[in-house]
């Protein structure tokens, strides 16, 4: 499995509510053990005269190792089928274990990424917005900020680490916070270079051209690390995101943000 695909099925795990997840870990088990079923009804012999119920019944008993006995295969072919089936059902369980350890230690995104990042050439800067939409705080976070280009042609890659302007302090809680980042005119030259590219409609490929936030921290017991990639596409030219207004209930209790009516819109509003 190639690891695009691994992390795809990682990115699903973590974005299913755990109601929906655990049904459809339910109606695996459930196929496996029908499908055995079909297979012990119309092809094995038993000790008894069985029922597709009685077929069922062993299949799930089968399923879980537990062998009472009240039903046994007496040819062949049965009992390499009960062999099978004790084989994929420990393999199953195997991974039903693993999926709900990646759902329980590797929870949902809680960190929300503005979708674009201004650019702002005067005071050159760039910056992005973060919110954090968990009823607990990010504790010690770290914010760190880099920007690379790949080889095109003779030209090597580059990894370029950039300096954020204010770190957040002891806790990230459930409040927007807007992060500026100092860059150079290196930077801004190839940021205008990799717009130019990617507008031009003759280029039938993207520039290479990338700035990678990463935030990390502790949330309750777990550590928290999420990655947010900004392409040239997503810059947008101005000195800053604009301000939201929170009341002083929002201070003291969990933030409602359907209260705000155009939140979004503000979240990623751009001050040209």
């Amino acid at each position: 499995m190639k690891t695009k695909e691994i992390f795809s099925w990682l990115k699903f795990i973590k974005k299913v509510k755990i109601g929906l997840l655990l049904i459809l870990l339910m109606l695996c088990y459930l196929l496996v053990n029908l499908i055995f079923s079909a297979g012990y009804y119309s092809l094995c012999e038993f000790n008894e005269e069985m029922t597709f119920f009685d077929c069922f019944y062993f299949s799930n008993v089968t399923s879980f190792s537990l062998g009472y006995g009240d039903f046994v295969p007496v040819n062949v072919f049965g009992k390499v089928l009960v062999i099978l089936h004790m084989i994929i059902t420990s393999l199953l369980f195997a991974l039903l274990i693993a999926v709900l350890t990646v759902k329980i230690f590797h929870p949902d995104d809680t960190i929300v990424f503005s979708k674009n990042i201004f650019f702002d050439k005067k005071n050159q800067k760039i910056g992005f917005r973060l919110l954090n939409i968990h009823s607990v705080p990010l504790i010690n976070p770290e914010i760190r900020v880099h920007y690379s280009e790949h080889c095109v042609g003779n030209v090597m890659a580059k990894v370029t680490i950039l300096k954020v302007q204010e770190q957040l302090i002891g806790f990230f809680g459930r409040h927007d916070h807007i992060c500026n980042v100092d860059v150079n005119d290196d930077f801004l030259t190839d940021l205008e270079d990799a717009i130019l590219f990617d507008n031009d409609k003759l280029n039938k490929v993207k520039s290479r051209f990338r700035v990678a936030v990463a935030i990390s921290g502790q949330n309750g017991i777990q550590e928290i690390v999420q990655i947010k990639r900004y392409y040239a596409k997503d810059f947008k030219e101005g000195k800053s995101f604009k301000q939201i207004q929170y009341n002083e209930e929002d201070r003291k209790s969990r933030i409602n943000y359907s209260k705000f009516g155009n939140f979004e819109d503000d979240f990623e509003n751009i001050i040209e």
